[in-house]
């Protein structure tokens, strides 16, 4: 029994260690990102202003139509797109503390479990990939359906809600780390925030396309379908809703 009961203990003493050092690893994350917005507010000061002005998410700038129609990748932007992946995918690291809850990734990517930053890796460029793809959709679909001129738009809004929603996910990933050994309910929480960074983006990009083009418009809503909602319901099932009661 002695024999047997050895790797058992062994192996409960290792998760504990496992999970204080990926805690360790996704605060040194956290103090990156950290480090890295504060350097690219240094450096591009005006520019960080237009991108995340309240004013403008909330429609009450003048400025805001134009805004809407500049150029989406920029330098800035692509720099912000990369720290919102890496800032998201530290998160979501967090909250999946394994891949059971992810059957599809566990099943088309073998990455150990104690690999932390292979997983942050991993999900910061699938984030990436989805952000940039988002752009080949929207262009795609926009040209099937005829409405080209909301292209620009469209997507810009959907870049904009996510960089500025995205500023609040250090903000949850040093509550979820701070409090979960003490309070468990934090997570739930943490889980709720993705859902609502996911769900208000829906609705800012509907309601700034419907300024532009009813949404009784029937093009327009399959549209917003095609490029939003059946995208949304993909996210929801897979890093979302995939927790145990």
């Amino acid at each position: 029994m002695a024999v047997t009961s050895a790797p058992v203990r062994t192996t409960n003493l290792a998760r504990p260690q496992q999970a204080t050092l990926q805690s360790q690893s996704l605060l040194l994350g956290l103090l990156v990102v950290g480090l890295l917005y504060g350097i690219v507010r240094s450096a591009y000061p005006a520019g960080l202003a237009r991108v995340l002005q309240i004013a403008d998410f909330m429609g009450t700038s003048a400025d805001a139509p134009s805004f809407l129609v500049r150029p989406a990748f920029t330098l800035l932007n692509l720099v912000l797109t990369l720290l919102f992946a890496l800032s998201l995918s530290l998160l979501l690291t967090a909250l999946h503390t394994d891949f059971s809850s992810l059957p599809l990734v566990n099943q088309l990517l073998k990455v150990p479990e104690s690999a932390t930053l292979a997983r942050v890796g991993l999900y910061a460029g699938l984030i990436v990939a989805f952000m940039l793809g988002k752009f080949l959709i929207v262009e795609a679909l926009s040209y099937i359906f005829d409405l080209r001129p909301l292209a620009t738009i469209h997507y810009r809004e959907f870049l904009r809600t996510t960089l500025l929603l995205g500023l609040l996910i250090p903000v949850v990933l040093l509550l979820l780390l701070s409090l979960n050994a003490y309070w468990p309910y934090v997570v739930k929480i943490a889980n709720g925030f993705v859902l609502v960074l996911l769900t208000v983006t829906v609705l800012r990009v509907a309601r700034t396309l419907h300024q532009h083009t009813s949404l009784l418009n029937l093009h327009l809503f399959a549209y917003l379908c095609a490029t939003e909602i059946l995208p949304l319901a993909v996210l929801l099932k897979l890093i979302v809703f995939t927790y145990p009661d």
